[in-house]
């Protein structure tokens, strides 16, 4: 017996394939539903999981943004604060604007405590925070340049 596209055209094959693709399509897409239909349970658990892993996607990139502002934030007040220290040093600075400065380093780094523990709480490793604060500190050294992308 021969196959049936074996004297046909080497454009009539594939419009013989598009043809039984179809037919197939409906034939799986039933089997299909009817197989989950028969596993309630494991139906769910597969959904669940698919959407907490989409919810995981969503949200990385704002938890790894807190970071990255925390740091470049901290460091930003960091710089401020000693230009602070020295001006008061010198009789040129209040003592009220040194305490502010202070105060705003220590809640910097509770901000960079905080989004370090939320990235771990999802699951990073100590090595992908790192990247995400090596990240962060080059973007505050960058000092306001525009990123090179093409790094990414």
């Amino acid at each position: 017996m021969e196959p049936v596209c074996a004297g046909a055209l080497p454009d009539d094959v594939m419009t013989l394939k598009s043809k039984d693709r179809a037919a197939a399509i409906r034939v799986v897409i039933p089997f299909v539903i009817r197989h989950w239909l028969r596993q309630p349970g494991r139906a769910a658990t597969v959904a669940a999981g698919l959407l907490g892993a989409t919810v995981a996607d969503l949200f990385m990139p704002l938890f790894s943004g807190q970071l990255v502002d925390a740091v470049t934030k901290l460091r930003a007040d960091e710089v401020t604060l000693t230009r602070l220290k020295e001006l008061y040093a010198s009789g040129a600075g209040s003592e009220r604007a040194v305490r502010d400065a202070e105060r705003d380093v220590q809640a910097g780094q509770v901000a960079v405590g905080r989004a370090e523990r939320t990235l771990r709480a999802w699951r990073l490793t100590e090595a992908e925070v790192d990247a995400v604060r090596a990240e962060a500190g080059r973007t505050a050294d960058a000092k306001g340049k525009k990123a090179d992308h093409a790094d990414w």
